[in-house]
C-alpha cells in the first residue's frame, strides 16, 4: 500500500486472537463490515492476531479466508495480516496496527480500532458515525461507542476514572502518532495490568494532552480532564446495556440474528450447531432442573 497524498484517508485495525479456532465471531463481524456501507471509502484494514496458543494450518487458512472475505467489498482497499505474541493482548495488537499504518497515515486521517468483543456493525454509515461524533470535539480526542465513568471494578486507583471503553475507538492520526511507541498497556504481561494500564491509560493519554473524550451513546457530552464526570449520567458500566450504536459490546443473541445464522452456517456449520443448538439445549435443561428442584 502506498502513502495516500492530498486526501483524507480512513484506516481500521481489527484485533483478535487464535484462542477460538473457529474464528466464528471474527467472521460474523467481518461479514457485517462487508455487508454494510461504512459511509467512507476506501478503508485500509489491518488485522492483528494474538497467538494465545501455537498457530496451525487451520488457523492460517481461517485467517486467509477472513482476508479474502474483506477484499470482496468495494469499500475495502487492502488488508494486512499481522500475527504476534499475546503480551499486551489487544493493546499490543492495536500498537502493531498503528505501527503499520504509520507508514501511510497523514495527520488528518482517521483510524478506528475495534476488537472481537465489539459486535457488528448493524447498519450503513457505521464508520462515518464515529467520525462525525469525533468532529464534535473542537480540539480533537478519542471517540467510542460507550464511556464508563466509574473506572474498573475491584480496582483501587487514583486520578480520573472516566474512560472510553476499548472494544471500539476512533481518533485522528495526529493524536495516535504521539503514543504509538509507548502505547498504553502494550508491554504488560499480567491481565489485570494490561486492562488497567490499557483500558484506562489510553483515555488518560488523551486527557493528559489536553484532548477530549466522547461517545455515541452519550452523543451530546464531552469529557475533559477538568470536566470528566456528569452526575446526570449513569455512574456504572453501560456497555452491556446500550443497543443503538453501530458496534456494540458482545451479547449472547448476536449469533441468533438471521444474517449471522446464515453466514455462520457457510463459515463453520459445526460451530454454529454447537453455539445455537447445544448451548440452547443446555440452557433449557438448566431451566427444567431448576424448576423441579424448587
Amino acid at each position: 500500500m502506498k502513502k495516500q497524498e492530498n486526501k483524507q484517508n480512513y484506516y481500521l485495525g481489527y484485533l483478535t486472537a487464535n484462542d477460538d479456532p473457529s474464528f466464528l465471531i471474527d467472521y460474523l463481524n467481518i461479514k457485517n463490515m462487508v455487508r454494510y456501507d461504512p459511509g467512507v471509502s476506501p478503508l485500509h484494514v489491518c488485522i492483528s492476531v494474538s497467538k494465545v496458543r501455537g498457530t496451525n494450518n487451520r488457523d492460517r487458512q481461517k485467517i486467509k479466508q477472513l482476508k479474502r472475505t474483506l477484499l470482496k467489498a468495494k469499500h475495502i482497499s487492502n488488508v494486512k495480516i499481522i500475527t504476534k505474541d499475546n503480551i499486551g493482548r489487544d493493546f499490543s495488537s492495536a500498537q502493531k496496527c498503528l505501527e503499520y499504518f504509520s507508514q501511510f497515515c497523514s495527520d488528518d486521517d482517521y483510524v478506528l480500532i475495534r476488537n472481537r468483543s465489539g459486535y457488528g456493525p448493524f447498519d450503513n454509515h457505521w464508520y462515518l458515525a464515529y467520525v462525525r461524533q469525533n468532529q464534535k470535539m473542537s480540539g480533537g480526542g478519542l471517540t467510542g461507542s460507550t464511556i464508563n465513568q466509574n473506572g474498573l471494578p475491584s480496582v483501587n486507583m487514583d486520578g480520573v476514572h472516566t474512560h472510553v471503553q476499548t472494544y471500539v475507538y476512533l481518533s485522528q492520526w495526529k493524536h495516535f502518532k504521539n503514543i504509538v511507541d509507548d502505547f498504553p498497556g502494550a508491554g504488560r504481561k499480567n491481565k489485570k495490568d494490561v486492562i488497567l494500564e490499557g483500558e484506562l491509560g489510553l483515555s488518560s493519554a488523551f486527557l493528559d494532552r489536553g484532548l477530549s473524550l466522547n461517545c455515541l451513546e452519550w452523543n451530546n457530552y464531552v469529557f475533559t480532564s477538568d470536566n470528566n464526570y456528569y452526575s446526570e449520567l449513569p455512574g456504572k458500566d453501560i456497555k452491556r446495556l446500550t443497543t443503538k450504536v453501530p458496534i456494540r459490546f458482545r451479547y449472547r443473541r448476536y449469533i441468533y440474528r438471521a444474517w449471522c445464522i446464515i453466514d455462520g452456517i457457510f463459515w463453520d456449520s459445526t460451530e454454529v450447531f454447537k453455539v445455537i443448538f447445544i448451548k440452547k439445549l443446555n440452557w433449557m435443561l438448566q431451566k427444567i432442573i431448576y424448576r423441579f428442584s424448587r
